[in-house]
């Protein structure tokens, strides 16, 4: 083998190194791009929750408003769905003298009065429900503790992100490094070329002066066989 093959077969050989090394890291890159994926979600998922807290801890500052509110209007809508048929009923009843109406009158009031205490209660119990438990300075506490878990999980993507570009700027090294080892192997393969084509010739000329010289004796030559080995 030549010196130019020995040459190009070096090149080739440290470009198939170079796939490999791009390969791997390429591998590596696709690691760290889930894991801060991962990592982004979490954080996505801290924030969600510190805003939750912060709603549960405003909703237990306005409970006491709320109840009060809720009261007015349980209040409010007893008195404008009780009043008129009531005192229609009541009226009737006077006007009448019937025990009936005024048994009526009252059964009906005691019914729609028992239905607006059960729906009142049960309003009460979702938004109690909802903050059962849990206090302003305890949500403050955990919102502290979600802000800790964000901050080290944000360096931590931060520390994903360096390594990524450090990858990044390796196999941009590593593809210009191959594109001018294939420059240096099409150079070798034109200057082989060029030294077969410059310096074969006068080889086989002197080769013909010599058998010339000799008048073309006729040598053994290897059987077809042995040339097909």
């Amino acid at each position: 083998m030549d010196k130019y093959l020995e040459r190009i077969f070096e090149k080739e050989s440290e470009i198939d190194k170079i796939d490999q090394t791009i390969n791997d890291k390429k591998d590596s890159l696709e690691i760290l791009k889930k894991e801060k994926q991962e990592k982004e979600r979490l954080i996505a998922d801290l924030s969600l929750e510190y805003t939750n807290n912060n709603q549960l801890k405003q909703r237990i500052i306005d409970l006491p408003d709320i109840k009060r509110t809720l009261k007015r209007v349980t209040l409010l809508f007893g008195a404008v769905f009780l009043l008129p048929p009531t005192l229609i009923l009541g009226v009737l009843a006077v006007s009448s003298g019937s025990l009936v109406f005024s048994l009526l009158v009252l059964f009906f009031d005691i019914v729609i009065g028992i239905k607006m205490s059960k729906d009142y209660n049960q309003r009460l119990n979702e938004l109690e429900s909802l903050v059962e438990g849990l206090t302003p300075e305890g949500l403050d506490a955990s919102n502290m503790i979600v802000d800790s878990k964000k901050e080290k999980i944000k360096a931590d993507v931060a520390i994903i992100e360096n390594l990524m570009q450090e990858i990044k700027l390796l196999i941009a090294q590593c593809e210009e490094r191959k594109k001018g080892l294939k420059e240096d192997i099409n150079h070798t393969r034109f200057m082989r070329e060029s030294a077969i084509k410059d310096h074969c010739e006068s080889v086989l000329n002197e080769q013909f002066e010599a058998d010339n010289k000799g008048g073309f004796q006729k040598r053994h030559l290897p059987s077809t066989e042995a040339l097909n080995k």
